[in-house]
């Protein structure tokens, strides 16, 4: 099996709760639900996105961006994935009708955005994959960066279709279904890419200590 089907297998271990507002005690760490959104479109660069200096070098086998999939942004643009190769960056897999858990991702993602050290902040970018392609459009997507006061200078919110979902969801290991309700329950992963889409670490739960998370970080912008 190759590494990203390895990574794909992973998601098979990873436990999946229902979304719903809940406290401490009840929501555990290891997993929390959400929800999808659709809408599958074609690549276009994002003032977030690589400017391709890592194009002319062969891709890595390894690499969650050998997927080539195109997704689209909360502008409306499309994205290609190989268009964030050459950053590291911190991704998630979410959907904005969430009323618990994906923001309490994104507030986990946040907090580690501010406590990177300074010299490393601008050298990461942030990425939040939508679950949901039936709700998330870009208008939606836009909504919830406001909401939750992203920095669209470090952060991309992206939607795709259901089977591009799937495939990407696979490759990170997180593991998710839809629910009677029309929500999604899935598995809370918080991953970091190096600049080439290799995973190299992955924090797991709410309301992690990051400490393990910015060390990476802050150790891979240092090796660019």
């Amino acid at each position: 099996m190759n590494t990203l089907g390895q990574f794909a297998a992973a998601a098979l271990a990873v436990v999946c709760v229902a979304c719903s507002p809940r406290t401490s005690e009840t929501a555990p760490k290891e997993a929390t639900a959400h929800v999808h959104q659709t809408a599958a479109q074609e690549g276009q660069d994002h003032a977030c996105c690589s400017t391709h200096e890592a194009a002319d070098t062969a891709m890595s086998e390894a690499s969650v961006y050998q997927l080539g999939t195109i997704w689209t942004d909360m502008n409306g643009k499309n994205i290609n994935l190989t268009d964030l190769r050459g950053k590291v960056r911190v991704v998630a897999m979410i959907f904005t009708n969430c009323a618990y858990v994906c923001p309490r991702i994104t507030t986990d993602m946040r907090d580690i955005e501010s406590k990177i050290d300074v010299s490393t902040r601008n050298n990461v970018g942030f990425v939040l994959f939508s679950i949901d392609p039936e709700r998330d459009t870009p208008q939606a997507l836009a909504s919830y960066a406001k909401k939750m006061e992203l920095d669209p200078s470090r952060w991309l919110l992206l939607r795709n279709d259901e089977s591009s979902v799937r495939e990407l969801a696979a490759v990170l290991g997180v593991k998710y279904k839809k629910e009677t309700n029309g929500d999604y329950s899935h598995s809370i992963l918080i991953t970091v890419l190096n600049r080439e889409g290799e995973i190299v670490h992955r924090q797991e739960g709410l309301g992690q200590d990051p400490g393990q998370t910015l060390a990476t970080l802050n150790a891979l912008v240092a090796a660019q």
